[in-house]
């Protein structure tokens, strides 16, 4: 055992267990003055540098998640003797315990299969998928609530050659028929929490067996008994939910988002608009705040039921809240489907910078509903991208007159809004339509982002500064936030500091140009021209605008650069 003892700047106390990673200690965070776990990785796995890597690239994936049913990631630290991660400290039992005393009530396993369904809706909406959905990732914090643990970090475990004693058959009892042939999606997170509801309401596994091959096997080729026949209070709606997560097939299992819905309808309980997964955030702009825009759906082609090896992703996109709407009373199920589907492909375009496709696909979505608000969300986006400002605001402001009582869909147009004030040097104006976007949802950290920032441009560093250190409490490993904290420092004057956090901000997102414009102007002012002159080369070789980089290099010979080493660093670029 660990004696207690102080790591970076937490204070181990009593050791809560070994997962699959390695020991977990209750810690105490000396900076942020809360109780959190501390998980160490396993020796095997950092001596392991590949999976560390893949584990690394989770981590930091999974610290850009903030929703109410998962454990929030707060710091990784990949040096040392000890790597380790720091999380929320869940302090309930896990699931696998309750279900040890017997069948969930099912009103109460209606209710955690909502609340984990909207988990992995948020989750898949940013493309992570947790890999690993069983009892034993599922715990309750001291409310009751349940939160889904180690969320995206199960990939490296997989992928690496450990072996944990105890974990091996929790795991294969959990598989999907597509993960049996080496294909991972967000299908394959349903069918686990399909296997887990299924279990809470008869208390016994749906794919018995001491053996995992057997029940890999069963899992690959047997249909699940009926629910019914084991409860028989269980209702058709009931079951058929659960039946439609544990489809063998993952092109026809129901999505992560309209099971949520589903159970939800059942609870009786909407989700909240915390729980809805809302757009994810699409690629920063110029002043690198955050933006947003529509999701991505996984490309695929559609497998043979049973056919382990030749399956494959062919998933079905649904609106973000999991219905269709009616335009106007004119739009059909099938239409709206169609919408979903066009707009998708549109955004996956947008992603891959082909915008005349995107246009295309995104203005055939809208012909197939006119009012699907994320395409039009993907249509501001795509006009923002291709400099088109006023097409992009009579986008977002007709978003704000057609969809009013939508606080998402107003906080994306508002937040849009902003950025395209950004670009255009409106200050001010960004700043009135962030801080709408901050009323409807202080939840975000682009709401922190998008305000802060627009205060620092528009001259009132220090509001800008208080907003961004307010967000850093709340979301400390994101990279945007940093960087316009090092900003609003360097116009406060506060050098070391934004030399600082501009630093930090790389630690985080290596090859970050806007952070990298900071640190080298910071660099040049305390007189540490080695280290300035580094920063601008890598600056340089990210092709700022013209007008920009001409900024950077006034402030660099202001403080002392040689006119000549920025010229040689430049054009040392590859």
């Amino acid at each position: 055992l660990m004696d207690p003892q102080r790591v970076s700047h937490y204070e181990l106390g009593r050791r809560l267990g070994r997962g699959g990673m390695g020991e977990v200690y209750e810690a105490f965070d000396v900076k942020a003055r809360r109780k959190v776990a501390l998980k160490f990785i396993a020796p095997e796995l950092a001596a392991d540098p590949d999976s560390f890597r893949r584990f690394e690239s989770e981590a930091v994936n999974a610290a850009q998640m903030h929703h109410p049913h998962i454990a929030m990631l707060f710091e990784f630290e990949p040096e040392g003797d000890r790597p380790f991660i720091a999380m929320e400290l869940v302090p309930g039992a896990s699931l696998r315990e309750r279900i040890a005393e017997g069948p969930l009530p099912v009103d109460r396993a209606i209710e955690i299969g909502r609340d984990v369904a909207s988990a992995l809706g948020y989750a898949h909406r940013r493309n992570v998928i947790h890999r690993d959905i069983k009892p034993e990732n599922l715990m309750f914090d001291e409310d009751g609530r349940v939160k889904v643990m180690d969320f995206g970090l199960a990939r490296a475990l997989l992928a690496s050659r450990l072996t944990v004693t105890g974990s091996t058959l929790g795991t294969a009892s959990y598989m999907s028929p597509e993960s049996l042939g080496g294909v991972s999606g967000p299908p394959g997170d349903v069918f686990a929490l399909g296997l887990v509801f299924a279990e809470m309401l008869t208390g016994q596994p749906v794919y018995p067996g001491d053996n995992p091959l057997s029940v890999m096997f069963m899992i690959a080729n047997q249909e699940p008994p009926p629910l019914r026949d084991q409860r028989p209070e269980v209702s058709e709606e009931i079951e058929s939910i659960a039946r439609r997560m544990l489809v063998k097939d993952p092109a026809g299992r129901i999505e992560a988002v309209a099971a949520a819905q589903e159970l939800a309808r059942l609870s009786g309980r909407p989700l909240s608009t915390q729980e809805l997964p809302g757009p994810p955030p699409a690629s920063p702009g110029p002043h690198e705040s955050t933006g947003a825009a529509a999701p991505a759906t996984p490309n695929g082609r559609k497998g043979r039921p049973g056919a382990i090896a030749s399956i494959v992703l062919a998933l079905v996109a649904i609106a973000a809240v999991g219905v269709w709407r009616m335009s106007a009373g004119r739009v059909s199920p099938e239409a709206h489907q169609r919408a979903v589907l066009l707009s998708n492909r549109g955004y996956e375009a947008l992603g891959s910078g082909e915008l005349a496709t995107a246009r295309g696909l995104l203005a055939a979505a809208l012909r197939e509903d006119p009012g699907y608000a994320e395409a039009s969300l993907n249509l501001g986006t795509l006009y923002a991208s291709a400099h088109e400002g006023d097409s992009a605001t009579m986008t977002y402001t007709r978003l704000l007159r057609t969809h009013a009582k939508d606080a998402r869909v107003a906080f994306m147009a508002h937040y849009g809004l902003g950025n395209l004030n950004l670009d255009s040097e409106a200050f001010d104006q960004a700043v009135v339509h962030f801080e709408v976007a901050f009323r409807l949802d202080s939840t975000r950290k682009e709401a922190f982002n998008g305000l802060g920032l627009a205060l620092v441009r528009s001259g009132r560093a220090g509001e800008g500064l208080a907003v961004l250190t307010r967000g850093l409490a709340r979301f400390p490993v994101e990279a945007a936030l940093h960087k316009n904290a090092a900003l609003a420092h360097w116009t406060l004057g506060e050098v070391e500091r934004a030399r600082d956090e501009a630093g930090r901000a790389l630690e985080l997102s290596p090859g970050y140009p806007a952070a990298f414009a900071v640190r080298t102007r910071a660099r040049a002012r305390l007189g540490e021209i080695g280290g300035s002159l580094a920063d601008w080369r890598a600056y340089v070789a990210s092709n700022p605008a013209a007008a920009e980089k001409a900024a950077v290099e006034a402030d660099l010979v202001a403080a002392g650069v040689p006119a000549a080493a920025l010229a040689a660093a430049s054009s040392a670029q590859p």
